[in-house]
Parts: C-alpha cells; sequence; structure tokens
C-alpha cells in the first residue's frame, strides 16, 4: 500500500465536493477513494485530497483508472484519466 496526495485545481464555479477514486484497468485492484482535505475556505478552486492505493508489483504494466465526478448545476459529470507508469529504462 502506499499513500498518496493529490490536488485539483482550477475548479471556478464547482461548489460541491468531487468525488474521487483510483480502480485498476487491466488488474482488478478494487476502487480506492480518495478522501478529501479541508482547506482555507477562500480557496474554492482547489480541492485536496488523501489516500491508500496497493501497489502491484506483479506486473509493471499495471494501468490504473483515475476517475473524478463532478458536480455541476444539478448534473455530476465524470472524467476518467488512464494511467500508466513510468517506465524506468
Amino acid at each position: 500500500m502506499e499513500s498518496l496526495a493529490l490536488s485539483v485545481t482550477g475548479l471556478e464555479g464547482v461548489k460541491e465536493p468531487l468525488k474521487v477514486w483510483f480502480e485498476g484497468k487491466n488488474m482488478y485492484m478494487g476502487m480506492h477513494y480518495m478522501l478529501p482535505v479541508l482547506i482555507k475556505p477562500q480557496l474554492h478552486d482547489q480541492q485536496d485530497f488523501q489516500g491508500i492505493i496497493p501497489v502491484c508489483s506483479l506486473d509493471k504494466e499495471m494501468v490504473w483508472l483515475l476517475n473524478f465526478d463532478i458536480p455541476i448545476k444539478n448534473n455530476v459529470f465524470n472524467i476518467q484519466f488512464q494511467l500508466k507508469p513510468m517506465s524506468g529504462d
């Protein structure tokens, strides 16, 4: 398990907290939700998160999906990023 900190900026107009989680794409490693970190109330364009994700030592090609649910005007939009490990070569 590895601890992880994540900051999301550029959230002008987003008044509700985001829902953020990691999940494995090519291996089922579960869904790992990031917990919001309380920040100063005047920083409305940034949200900070902390969490723990498992590390797969068996597959160097493990691909993670980073998901964001963003509530905007009574709708929830999902944005998903695919994250691959950096090559050590």
